[in-house]
């Protein structure tokens, strides 16, 4: 009876734990969603340049949706790359992959890799809501910034390599 309290115990505390962490917040600029269009809105060819023309608008850098969305996605490619070489790094320390350099126990480098993957998941995650939203660059830049950061500040903890 008590081996059953004690996994029940441990097995609840998983969801608890998998909420935890910061989250990029930024700021709420989320406007109320529209009323869904009806079949005269959609029948009318001024509604299609008025939706051409607001994809087609430049905003204060002189940029349209199109490339504001380019933009964003290169932003993400370097989130994107900044996590694999951490996540490649913490793999090739670890103590059963590589017993001759690594000193990282194989829990510990199983943990962090999960760690370094939800840092960068989340930011897509944000760049995606971003991008469906207009594809602000400074809300894109500030989101890449805040997931490096925290790619970085988790791999500090390490020592660096002596090659």
């Amino acid at each position: 009876m008590l081996w059953l309290v004690c996994v029940l115990a441990i097995f609840s505390s998983f969801p608890a734990m998998a909420q935890q962490g910061v989250y990029y917040t930024g700021t709420a600029s989320v406007s109320p969603v529209p009323p869904p269009l009806t079949e005269q809105e959609i029948s009318d060819p001024d509604f299609w340049k008025r939706q051409k023309a607001a994809v087609l608008r430049q905003d204060s850098t002189g940029m349209n949706l199109w490339e504001r969305g380019r933009y964003c996605e290169s932003r993400e490619t370097e989130v994107n790359r900044f996590a694999e070489i951490s996540l490649e790094w913490v793999y090739s320390h670890d103590l059963w992959v590589s017993p001759s350099k690594g000193f990282i126990p194989h829990g510990i480098a199983i943990s962090d890799q999960q760690t370094l993957r939800m840092y960068a998941e989340v930011a897509f995650r944000d760049m995606r809501y971003v991008k469906g939203d207009g594809a602000d660059i400074g809300k894109c830049d500030e989101i890449a910034l805040f997931a490096i950061r925290r790619i970085l500040g988790h791999m500090e903890r390490y020592p660096a390599d002596e090659e």
